[in-house]
């Protein structure tokens, strides 16, 4: 199987039917199997079984992963817990993912945290990022030198506002 992956010519119609439909494709004869018909590998094909899941992610089918038997033997394992694999197959690509959209995610949230440290870098003015706690989660360097804070611990410093609420006076508090 090693010399087929990425040359999706083997399994390409019932993979593709697999994307197209968002839902498992369980095969028990290729030769048989309407999905086989046009496929360009149908008479030299060596696959006896497969099961192909689509790899969904927001609604869209991104990939597909499949589990293929080669020999009698394993077909009949197969076969013999189906069930266990359809059950399995789904969940495992559920697992799959999920794990690309924490990566996609992290990748944004690393895109959006490198843009505010090059912005803040450029600002000539003290800028101070809070955390929903009120913690000074980050600052450009002109707030670093307005508050004589470097080498300080920001992750010790909260802010409050001083007075109402119209006021644009703070305080700002060392916890540590």
């Amino acid at each position: 199987m090693r010399d087929r992956v990425g040359n999706q010519a083997h399994y390409g119609n019932v993979m593709q039917h697999a994307i197209e439909t968002r839902a498992t494709v369980i095969v028990e004869d290729p030769i048989e199997n309407p999905l086989c018909r046009d496929c360009v590998s149908r008479d030299i094909c060596d696959n006896l079984c497969e099961l192909w899941t689509p790899i969904l992610l927001e609604g869209n089918a991104v990939g597909v992963i499949g589990c293929v038997c080669y020999d009698q033997e394993q077909k009949a394992r197969f076969l013999a817990q189906r069930d266990m694999f359809e059950q399995f197959l789904p969940q495992f690509a559920g697992l799959l993912s999920s794990q690309r959209q924490v990566i996609l995610q992290t990748d944004r949230s690393e895109n959006v945290r490198e843009m505010l440290e090059h912005m803040l870098g450029r600002v000539q003015i003290g800028l101070l990022i809070l955390d929903s706690q009120d913690r000074v989660y980050d600052l450009n360097q002109a707030a670093q030198d307005l508050l004589n804070l470097d080498g300080m611990a920001r992750t010790q410093c909260s802010i409050r506002p001083m007075g109402q609420a119209a006021d644009k006076e703070y305080e700002l508090r060392w916890d540590g």
